[in-house]
């Protein structure tokens, strides 16, 4: 990848997140940005991770030297972040692990304007040390986040559970977090590196996958009477569900141009979307009130199958416009919706001059097909 353009800054990644290995230059430029970015940054890294560590070191060391305030949180998990992020009313993350993922305010995709300015060339000022923003170091809340986890579950879930996690302290928090069950045998939960996404595993279900946990735990949101706010490239099947519950879907975007700010600030209220161990907490729940057949209940969400692209190239994009299928577009919140027999096509603006393409059908080997249909190669 390209870090630096001498006049146009620096191209940041569709989902927010850089390589752990990222050069020390850009790390400065991204303190430097992030100082004009939040009145408070906060700055977490992984528990026993050296390399993530001096990561975060790093950036609050260039935030500080800009001028701007810092709240360092060391040996941190992204959920333990998010939930510190409420309190301190701080609207930008930089999470130091695998990778660094920059996310806002409980863990939401930042908005467009906060990715203009962190990927806008900065000048790294030279303060005096006097001049220098305030730093703290805040301990990882790990009581307050078990806390808050333990208080979405149910007293006693149906079944036990197994946790797998690619960050072995969010593993363990959840594992805390979980009442004793009344038996029978473990539901195999695997949570992603970046605890974002959870799977699950069942003998009587098979996998069920973070999709499908998602829709689950939106069908039960919506049969209790509430709104739900999903991201945007989630399958609108949801909406199907909630028109039938009477109830709403809000969507929340990527590279939001704002006017979704009821559907963030509910994202960040319910967090399922956000934190895989928030959504493992309310499966337990649901399961214990009522749904404890699961492959049942996972039978009972719409099958939809969903392919994910991201265009780069002025070619690319220019091929999506001459598809015939466009004619058929029309403009939505979500961006240029074509509705079609086989399924849905959605193109919506992701930052940097590119394209997010979003396919979804009810079948694999449709959306596969409509794929082929929108982007046909470039002439």
């Amino acid at each position: 990848m390209q870090w630096m353009a001498e006049e146009s800054g620096w191209l940041l990644p569709d989902d927010s997140t850089l390589p752990a290995d990222v050069p020390h230059e850009i790390l400065g430029q991204i303190g430097a940005a992030a100082s004009q970015t939040a009145s408070c940054v906060l700055v977490g890294s992984r528990a026993g991770d050296a390399r993530a560590s001096g990561s975060a070191m790093q950036l609050c060391a260039a935030i500080s030297a800009a001028g701007g305030e810092t709240v360092f949180v060391p040996e941190c998990t992204a959920g333990e972040l998010g939930l510190l992020s409420r309190e301190l009313h701080s609207d930008l993350l930089l999470y130091c692990g695998a990778h660094i993922r920059m996310t806002a305010r409980g863990l939401l995709p930042m908005t467009a304007a906060a990715k203009r300015i962190l990927c806008a060339p900065q000048q790294i000022p030279v303060q005096r040390p006097q001049d220098y923003g305030r730093l703290r170091t805040m301990p990882a809340p790990a009581s307050a986040y078990t806390a808050y986890l333990r208080g979405i579950m149910p007293p006693q879930p149906v079944q036990p559970i197994a946790v797998t996690a690619g960050d072995a302290r969010q593993g363990s928090l959840l594992e805390h977090a979980v009442s004793p069950a009344a038996g029978g045998r473990a539901l195999h939960i695997q949570l992603s590196a970046d605890g974002a996404r959870a799977s699950l595993y069942a003998p009587q279900t098979g996998w069920i996958f973070w999709e499908q946990l998602l829709l689950m735990d939106t069908q039960q949101r919506l049969m209790r009477g509430e709104d739900v706010a999903l991201p945007f490239w989630l399958p609108h099947s949801a909406e199907r569900m909630a028109a039938q519950a009477g109830c709403r879907i809000l969507r929340y975007h990527a590279d939001s141009e704002g006017g979704d700010s009821e559907a963030r600030a509910l994202a960040v209220s319910q967090g399922f979307t956000l934190d895989a161990a928030v959504l493992t907490a309310d499966i337990l729940r649901f399961q214990a009130d009522g749904m404890a057949d699961l492959r049942k209940w996972a039978a009972e969400i719409p099958p939809a199958y969903t392919v994910r692209r991201l265009l780069h190239t002025e070619q690319a994009v220019d091929a999506a416009s001459r598809s015939a299928l466009m004619t058929c577009a029309a403009q939505t919140p979500d961006g240029l919706c074509c509705r079609d027999p086989r399924g849905d096509v959605l193109l919506h603006p992701a930052g940097g001059g590119r394209l997010s393409v979003l396919i979804e059908a009810v079948s694999m080997e449709a959306a596969a097909e409509l794929y082929r249909d929108v982007l046909p190669p470039p002439l």
